[in-house]
């Protein structure tokens, strides 16, 4: 199977420039002037005004995506990005799993990450979170869920922000273990609602993929809109379809 991953792995740089030139009477573009009515000479001595014509400046500019505070922003990418490469790189470690080397009446638990890429003219969406699910071996089933979902967008201001896309979690269900020529075969369903404070984005769509390891150490599958792909996608933003829509998830067996 083709691997399709799609991450950003961009960070953050805020720049603060602040600037005054000329005389006693010049200030920094958008700081707040607190008092000075004075003359200002140059030697410090003209600050001798009531402080009631002081200019506020421009409102602080306030995002309307669901943008992560700047400590929760460096926990992010000190300690999920990192995970999330250990993850990617293991999941398909040792090949295809033989469904006969699965443990035969076992519920296994696997964790990882659901990757969601969907967009359309008007918005997208690249974006991870956390995916748990079981696959019980004796009934053949999966089921699970994912959520705490973020990616990298821009903002209004065209700036990149890490955002957080909420909504209840996006459901992993009708998943069924199979077998093929030997090989363990796994498929399954994922539907949901996300919102990042400005688009809503259904995602609904079915993976594929398989187990893998000598003893089903790692689940990888992907789905995608695109008819020679695996899978089948077909998630709406604002309630328009989707151009661009896949999905993998990526997993280990905890």
């Amino acid at each position: 199977m083709p691997r399709t991953f799609f991450l950003f792995l961009s960070g953050f740089i805020f720049v603060l420039a602040l600037t005054g030139c000329g005389s006693g009477s010049g200030t920094p573009s958008g700081v707040p002037i607190t008092g000075g009515g004075g003359s200002g000479d140059g030697s410090g001595s003209g600050g001798g005004g009531d402080g009631d014509g002081g200019d506020t400046g421009e409102p602080p500019f306030v995002s309307d995506f669901n943008v992560f505070e700047a400590a929760a922003a460096i926990e992010y990418e000190t300690n999920v990005l990192p995970d999330i490469t250990l993850v990617v790189d293991a999941d398909e470690i040792g090949g295809i799993t033989q469904i006969a080397d699965l443990p035969p009446s076992s519920d296994l638990t696997y964790q990882g990450y659901l990757f969601l890429f969907v967009g359309n003219g008007a918005a997208a969406a690249q974006i991870n979170g956390d995916a748990t699910l079981t696959v019980r071996t004796l009934e053949r089933s999966i089921s699970g869920f994912a959520d705490n979902f973020a990616g990298y967008a821009p903002d209004e201001n065209n700036d990149m922000q890490l955002v957080d896309y909420d909504g209840a979690p996006i459901s992993i269900s009708a998943g069924t273990l199979a077998e093929n020529g030997g090989d363990s075969v796994v498929s399954l369903d994922i539907d949901g609602v996300l919102n990042n404070g400005v688009n809503s984005f259904v995602i609904d769509g079915t993976l594929e993929g398989n187990i893998f390891g000598a003893s089903g150490e790692g689940l990888h599958a992907y789905g995608t809109s695109r008819a020679s792909g695996a899978g089948d996608m077909s998630s709406m933003i604002d309630g328009q379809p989707a151009f661009f829509d896949s999905a993998t998830l990526s997993t280990l067996r905890q």
